[in-house]
């Protein structure tokens, strides 16, 4: 995403609000099983490639509309080196 921002600190479980909020606002209700992979680091969010990788702060998110709500699940954690 961007080098230069501050990076928010957040848990896992903080990034995967992001990632559903993010896209909730994008796709809507309408679609249900489009699947999308979601990056973030808590400011900056964007859809991405499965072969995406991650850098320090960021996680991607495997997100999914079903008839039951979202499927949001863990597809690559951040690492902070």
């Amino acid at each position: 995403m961007t080098e230069n921002m501050n990076k928010l600190n957040l848990s896992l479980l903080q990034l995967s609000t992001v990632a559903k909020e993010y896209y909730q606002g994008c796709i809507g209700k309408q679609h249900l099983g489009m699947e999308k992979y979601v990056a973030t680091d808590g400011e900056n969010t964007m859809f991405v490639k499965s072969d995406y990788e991650p850098g320090d702060g960021e996680a991607v998110y495997y997100i999914k509309a079903t008839f039951k709500g979202l499927h949001c699940q863990l597809y690559k954690p951040y690492s902070n080196q």
